[in-house]
């Protein structure tokens, strides 16, 4: 029995799989161009569709990463984005009051009105009681330091 190929198996694939298949025949005349369910040794398509199917894969991928976290609001985004105190945005965002919030992470009232307002950062500690409290990563209650050119005025 002769096992041996003549040519490569190609897959046509893609939107415009016939053109590519027309291509195949012209261009690759000792390729077998294969079905959906055969072997392959290439698969080949337009660059249009190999770029979609790049994109399709991205979003799935993204999907598949974040289909457990949290949607937010655009408004509670708006809010963080215009600089707004993470820990009262977040607090609010939860229907919390000041004093249920500093209660459920025990810490002081008057502590907490201090962080929201920016008169005292905060330990580390505190802020991760809080972050727990909320039902956030702690990164969420922390606002990006200045760069090195808006601290400079430039």
């Amino acid at each position: 029995m002769n096992t041996r190929r003549i040519g490569p198996r190609i897959r046509a694939g893609g939107a415009d799989a016939e053109a590519v298949r027309a291509f195949i025949a012209e261009k690759i005349p000792e390729a077998r161009v294969v079905g959906e369910g055969e072997p392959a040794d290439f698969v080949m398509m337009k660059q249009e569709d190999f770029e979609e199917a790049l994109e399709d894969a991205a979003a799935v991928a993204a999907y598949a990463r974040t289909r457990h976290e949290e949607f937010v609001p655009i408004a509670l985004a708006d809010r963080l984005l215009a600089g707004e105190s993470p820990v009262k945005v977040w607090r609010e965002y939860r229907g919390l009051g000041l004093a249920a919030l500093a209660t459920a992470a025990g810490i002081g009232k008057g502590y907490l009105s201090q962080i929201e307002n920016g008169h005292r950062q905060g330990t580390v500690d505190t802020l991760r009681k809080l972050a727990a409290t909320l039902s956030v990563d702690l990164d969420d209650l922390t606002r990006p330091a200045p760069s090195r050119d808006a601290a400079k005025g430039a």
